[in-house]
């Protein structure tokens, strides 16, 4: 009887390597009573044969006969140099008209010109934009008497405050800094009055 060898696992070790793995012969009826051959020898048999020719194909069979090495590597990079990276970013600056935008003139009700990016909103008068705007006034030539009268409004404010009322007029800047400086003496000899008091 022709002997059919097949692999024995023990159940208490399922994890096991093709090394480590019991071979037993079993030995099967080559023909059945009636004189027919087993149909299961066939088949295992037949199997069997195509995994041992697969096998030793692969194990003659070389993957990587068809490679062959080479010490040089091909490469058709280029690493650009500075100069040539700086003449690139050159051509990729945008056009100085185009990188400028238009604005928006509109002219105020004193005269000026004033100049926006973007345009205001229909809704908004441009008298708004010029209320709070003071005209400018042309720097007066200074004298010798205004450093006197600025000591008499830091000394006295009251005195201060009578000359800024008869410059006005005349000099208005003059009497601005004067009114200015007597707030300021005002309020530093009423701090130390209250002080003094308490």
């Amino acid at each position: 009887m022709p002997a059919a060898p097949y692999c024995y696992v023990p159940e208490e070790s399922p994890f096991l390597e093709g090394s480590q793995l019991k071979t037993k012969s079993v030995y099967f009826d080559a023909e059945e009573e009636d004189g027919s051959i087993n149909s299961f020898q066939t088949f295992y048999s037949s199997f069997y044969d195509e995994e041992t020719s697969e096998s030793s194909s692969m194990s003659t069979s070389n993957p990587y006969e068809d490679s062959t090495e080479s010490d040089e590597i091909e490469c058709d990079y280029i690493l650009p140099t500075p100069d040539i990276l700086l003449l690139t970013s050159r051509y990729n600056l945008p056009d100085p008209q185009e990188k400028t935008k238009p604005k928006f003139s509109y002219t105020l009700a004193n005269g000026k010109v004033l100049e926006l990016e973007n345009p205001l909103p229909s809704c908004l008068p441009i008298e708004i934009l010029c209320e709070g705007e003071e005209t400018e006034e042309p720097e007066e030539p200074a004298q010798a008497s205004d450093n006197a009268l600025y000591v008499t409004s830091a000394v006295c404010p009251i005195a201060g405050y009578i000359a800024a009322l008869i410059l006005k007029s005349k000099r208005p800047q003059l009497a601005r800094r004067l009114k200015n400086i007597s707030n300021v003496s005002m309020t530093v000899l009423g701090s130390i009055l209250l002080i003094l008091l308490l």
